[in-house]
């Protein structure tokens, strides 16, 4: 699992569900307006754990990880939160 702030939500991608598949699901947690909730935004193209994000502008930068096969990968994977 990986995780990032952006303005005042943080975003969470990836890792391991429950059942130990490896998820390509990203949920956001946002404050504020009364909301204190979870919502599914769009997931990564590829599955990732280990990785690492960052917020920049609007977006969240996902990169490197290791996929499903537990093979290191250098992918950076852009998300849209907006």
């Amino acid at each position: 699992m990986v995780a990032s702030v952006r303005n005042s939500s943080l975003v969470v991608c990836g890792g391991l569900t429950s059942r130990s598949v490896l998820s390509r699901k990203c949920w956001m947690y946002s404050q504020g307006s009364g909301a204190n909730a979870w919502k599914q935004v769009p997931g990564l193209r590829q599955s990732v754990r280990y990785a690492a994000a960052c917020a920049v502008g609007g977006d969240v930068l996902v990169s490197g990880g290791t996929d499903k096969s537990g093979e290191k990968t250098d992918a950076v994977q852009v998300l849209d939160t907006r």
